[in-house]
């Protein structure tokens, strides 16, 4: 059963950014009130290697998660890394002298959720990350980075993984410091019962979500063997699968289109959706892995 299938309420959330209690330009309070005021129901404020918490939650303000930006060197993850912990309990700052994996270890040992951060960005290829245990997902869209050198989307890593049998989630997310116009630019709608750190966390942990740039996607299901979508008016709909297999549908006269179906054949492992709107802005569904339906 995928998140389009399951009881609850749809919320939108930030899951990366930035205040000036690491090198962003505006106060945490100001990034909570730009957030709310911008119609997000959930933030996290993930700072570099510090943990960014009030003494005494803005009012008003999204619903908001403990998160915190890890980052070092580590030539067997490419020369460096940057992993975003979401849910932090107990980890104040960053401990000194992690290695990629043992700050994905750290994290998760805080009861946190790993997420890979822009790895485009970062220069990474698929055999930089292939080793890595225990990560929940990676930024397939990263607003900031695409703002600041065009190297925000890395669909192709995720596909790459994906097709390696890794199965991590993929989140649009702003990574806002306030220098650029950054903010606004990526998301993830989440299905929970209800807007809570908690229950938001659970949806993330469970791949409950998309990921969006604009499009919504109402439904995404495989039912006797055909995958079936319901999107908001886009140019493609596309069902995503590993190397040289899926389909892109797209109206023949260019009218705006929202559902497709695909017949998948034997060969699929996995099948993720991906539409396109007429402006480009991309949404980006979890994959739903064959296996798993059996």
């Amino acid at each position: 059963m995928t998140a389009f299938q399951k009881p609850g309420n749809w919320y939108k959330g930030n899951l990366h950014t930035h205040s000036t209690n690491s090198d962003g330009l505006y106060s945490p309070e100001m990034v909570c009130l730009w957030y709310w005021t911008t119609g997000y129901d959930f933030l996290s404020i993930t700072d570099h290697r510090t943990l960014t918490l009030f003494e005494t939650p803005p009012n008003p303000s999204p619903v908001l998660i403990p998160g915190m930006e890890l980052n070092g060197d580590d030539e067997r993850a490419g020369g460096g890394y940057h992993i975003v912990g979401l849910g932090l309990r107990d980890m104040h700052v960053q401990p000194p002298d992690l290695d990629a994996q043992g700050a994905i270890d750290a994290i998760r040992a805080d009861g946190g959720l790993a997420v890979l951060a822009h790895p485009y960005w970062l220069g990474h290829v698929t055999t930089d990350l292939t080793h890595l245990e225990g990560a929940t997902g990676l930024e397939v869209f990263n607003y900031g980075t695409d703002v600041s050198i065009n190297k925000g989307d890395s669909t192709y890593l995720w596909d790459g993984l994906l097709d390696r049998k890794r199965p991590l989630l993929g989140l649009a997310v702003d990574d806002t410091h306030w220098k650029l116009p950054d903010a606004g630019g990526g998301w993830v709608m989440a299905k929970a019962a209800e807007c809570t750190p908690d229950a938001i966390l659970a949806a993330i942990a469970g791949g409950d979500f998309y990921a969006s740039q604009g499009p919504e996607i109402h439904d995404f299901r495989i039912e006797n063997g055909v995958a079936s979508a319901e999107t908001s008016p886009v140019r493609t709909i596309a069902f995503m699968s590993e190397r040289s297999h899926g389909r892109a549908i797209r109206s023949p006269q260019g009218d705006p289109i929202t559902s497709a179906h695909y017949a998948l054949r034997n060969e699929h492992t996995y099948v993720r959706l991906e539409c396109i709107d007429f402006q480009g802005r991309r949404a980006w569904s979890n994959p739903i892995w064959l296996e798993d339906m059996v």
